[in-house]
């Protein structure tokens, strides 16, 4: 009889135990609320991660990169502070030979007389129409501190095909590089309404 009474204060226990949420220090020890028996017997929430989890974080870092490289393309440079290759600047400025296509950069800035005229220098680009090269923002910002940012009333962009090479597909090259010339100037603070265009 001892054992069998055993046995059911056992099982009640056992069945109390499974259905509450835990035993507490304190009276009545076993807990039967619904709240705390659904905490203590659901599964535990997946944490995040998994393919999910890091493809949000390969879009996050990938956001923040992009964020910060368009933040970098539109800083403003000051050429005043570039460091110059003074030796590769000579040899730019020296450079005589001639070209069958180039960029014609057109500085109408004012004078240093006391007389207020406007006068007018050249920069010539001869380097590929595909890209806006090293060699190519030397020579500008060559220009713009000998001119000054401030003093630059204009710059007329045009370029110049030589021969037989006046293609479709040439000069649509040739407008996408003074594009590129025109977005370097205005990231070096001249104003985008001084700057003008010419399409041949």
């Amino acid at each position: 009889m001892l054992r069998f009474t055993y046995k059911i204060l056992l099982l009640i226990l056992t069945v109390a135990l499974l259905s509450s949420c835990a035993i507490h220090a304190g009276f009545p020890f076993i807990c039967f609320k619904k709240d705390c028996i659904k905490g203590a017997w659901s599964l535990p929430r997946k944490e995040a991660g998994g393919k999910r989890g890091l493809g949000q974080r390969m879009s996050i870092a990938i956001a923040k990169i992009s964020a910060k490289k368009r933040k970098n393309a539109n800083k403003s440079i000051d050429v005043a502070k570039v460091k110059v290759d003074h030796n590769l600047l000579e040899s730019l400025l020296s450079d005589t030979t001639q070209a069958d296509k180039f960029i014609k950069v057109a500085f109408h800035h004012k004078g240093k007389t006391k007389i207020k005229t406007i006068e007018v220098d050249s920069l010539y680009i001869k380097s590929s129409f595909l890209t806006l090269s090293k060699n190519d923002r030397i020579l500008i910002n060559y220009y713009l501190n000998k001119y000054e940012v401030k003093n630059i009333t204009n710059v007329y962009i045009s370029f110049v095909i030589v021969g037989d090479e006046k293609e479709e597909q040439v000069t649509r090259v040739a407008v996408m590089k003074m594009k590129k010339v025109e977005h370097y100037l205005i990231k070096t603070k001249v104003k985008k309404s001084r700057i003008k265009i010419i399409k041949k």
